[in-house]
């Protein structure tokens, strides 16, 4: 069963759906090099992209941070923690992947350079 939840950011009711399996398929497979930090992303302490935000909540990302947004930090946090525990399969995954990108950096930035 695709599990769900209702939040209310102040007068606005929000749904929040678990994604699919190829929705996070399709997710994970627009993660490359080229990809802007959202601005939210900066602000928040969560693994969650935008993206997985508007894919559960079919919020576009423009208003979920930048010029067009009007909700404050504090509503934002609810919203991507609410994703979050929808989707906490999808969580455990970005944290696992953070992790090992990070051991991947520190051991790259503690190797010998190659002698030549």
């Amino acid at each position: 069963m695709r599990k769900q939840k209702v939040i209310k950011i102040g007068d606005q009711e929000i749904t929040v759906n678990e994604l699919t399996s190829a929705q996070i398929d399709e997710l994970l497979s627009t993660f490359n090099g080229d990809r802007a930090v959202h601005p939210t992303e900066l602000l928040l302490d969560s693994v969650i992209p935008v993206e997985a935000v508007t894919l559960s909540t079919g919020i576009a990302g423009a208003k979920l941070g930048g010029k067009e947004c009007e909700n404050t930090p504090t509503e934002l946090d609810e919203i991507w923690k609410a994703v979050a525990e929808v989707n906490d399969f999808l969580s455990r995954l970005l944290e696992r992947l953070a992790k090992q990108g990070h051991a991947l950096l520190t051991a790259a930035s503690s190797a010998e350079p190659a002698a030549d």
